[in-house]
């Protein structure tokens, strides 16, 4: 719920005043955030990806779709 509720700040912000931020986050939901510029420093050289590229988004999407093949092997 926190993160939502940054979400709805920073979109607040974004339109009120034409903010601008830089953030470093793994937070699935911040990188979900309409119109972001996502930089991906995994790795060289750094360059820009869409939300879906980012590695933990798709790690995460995996474990949810088949999260017994995850749990198997631990």
């Amino acid at each position: 719920m926190r993160q939502l509720g940054r979400l709805s700040m920073l979109k607040m912000m974004v339109e009120q005043q034409n903010a601008q931020f830089v953030i470093a986050t793994r937070s699935l939901m911040l990188i979900a955030f309409p119109n972001a510029t996502i930089y991906s420093f995994d790795t060289q050289p750094i360059r820009q990806i869409a939300d879906h590229e980012a590695e933990h988004v798709q790690v995460m999407k995996s474990f949810l779709e088949n999260p017994q093949c995850y749990l198997r092997h631990i």
